[in-house]
């Protein structure tokens, strides 16, 4: 399972340097880099490539599903991401990348039946979440299918069109929300059936996470998807809190507890930012590419990436955090750039953004670099050592 994850911090480190060298087209002509198709490569990379591939390793050896077949989807699903990489840099959503995308069905959905058979009778909290963060992706690929079912029927509805992909959008990334909470439920010692707190935070929160990804779409405010969204958005606002303070009780002692602390309240930020375009009271943000771009890079990079590199640390011999907390500061200088960029409009922003994506990649290099050099037996968590 080692190999997988160190080929998942690969493609991370691959996604979001091509991310960073993006930033820096914001403020400077880059010959030779084609915008559009660097974009789809950052983002199908780290989605199919890293998150997924870590996320289902992880799901995998705690359900104990370490089998040749499990090991054959894993790098299946290794592949699919260094070629998202490749493809979708040089032809974006030609035909090649069309053909995919299409393709990553398959070792998706492999993952998804390794892990429910594996998971058979496990009633633990942490499962749980893992359950429901895997059937998010079966309703990802239901999304992306009812896209092309418009496509096919010549249905030229934009709006429809766009909600089908933002909800892919959305439910791909409940998918990594869940999962990663999932794990750190069982890193942070949860045992046995949930607590009432967390019994909310996947209650309440996990059927609603999906649906505020409509919410930037044009046209959708005046259809009941519109009405949806801007309920989940607002209802999202207790699990996130409940969440915050769950996390602060348990990772209360520990020496990395205020890591595990920002990827909570990076989440509770997130559906704060949400419900406030949700009310009306910063409605117009979701037309504004960069603070769009600040709430996706808060829920990767903070919600998801974060806590996924600290899982990863504390399977070494000697855990370090000075990785970590140069990656935490180096999100908060992106973010800053960005929310600079969304009210005061001009260079400035944009290479502060541009600067915190270097610190970020820097960050992640340092984590990978230690957990590709680290020797010993891995721990699965801090708890369990």
């Amino acid at each position: 399972m080692n190999r997988a994850l160190a080929t998942a911090l690969g493609l991370l480190l691959l996604g979001v340097a091509l991310g960073a060298v993006l930033r820096v087209g914001q403020v400077t002509l880059l010959d030779g880099v084609p915008v559009g198709n660097a974009t789809h490569a950052h983002s199908h990379t780290l989605y199919f490539g890293w998150a997924g591939l870590a996320l289902f390793t992880l799901f995998f050896e705690r359900v104990g599903a370490t089998g040749r077949f499990a090991r054959a989807v894993l790098g299946a699903l290794a592949v699919q991401g260094l070629l998202s990489f490749f493809v979708f840099y040089r032809f974006g959503y030609d035909r090649p990348g069309v053909v995919l995308a299409a393709a990553t069905t398959f070792p998706f959905l492999a993952a998804l039946g390794v892990f429910f058979h594996a998971a058979r009778g496990q009633r633990d909290a942490d499962v749980q979440f893992l359950r429901a963060a895997s059937v998010y992706v079966g309703l990802a690929y239901v999304s992306a299918i009812s896209r092309v079912v418009l496509e096919v029927m010549h249905l030229d509805d934009p709006v429809l069109s766009a909600l089908a992909v933002h909800l892919f959008l959305g439910t791909f990334g409940a998918f990594f929300v869940l999962g990663v909470m999932g794990l750190m439920v069982r890193a942070l010692g949860e045992r046995s059936i949930p607590s009432p707190t967390l019994a909310l935070v996947l209650g309440l929160g996990a059927p609603l996470l999906a649906l505020p990804a409509v919410l930037p779409v044009p046209g959708v405010a005046q259809t009941a998807w519109g009405g949806l969204a801007r309920l989940a958005a607002l209802l999202l606002l207790a699990p996130a809190a409940a969440w915050v303070v769950w996390v602060f009780r348990h990772s209360n002692g520990r020496p990395e507890r205020w890591l595990w602390r920002s990827a909570a309240l990076a989440f509770c930020v997130s559906s704060l930012l949400l419900a406030l375009v949700a009310s009306g009271a910063l409605g117009q943000l979701v037309l504004h590419r960069h603070a769009v771009v600040l709430v996706v890079h808060l829920q990767t990079l903070g919600v998801v990436t974060a806590p996924l590199l600290l899982l990863l640390e504390l399977r070494v011999p000697r855990p370090s955090w000075r990785a970590l907390w140069l990656h935490q500061a180096a999100i908060g200088v992106l973010l800053g750039g960005l929310g600079v960029a969304t009210f005061a409009p001009g260079p400035f922003g944009l290479w502060l953004a541009a600067v915190g994506g270097f610190g970020v990649v820097s960050a992640q290099a340092w984590s990978a670099v230690r957990f590709w050099t680290q020797r010993g037996a891995p721990r699965p968590c801090a708890s369990e050592a």
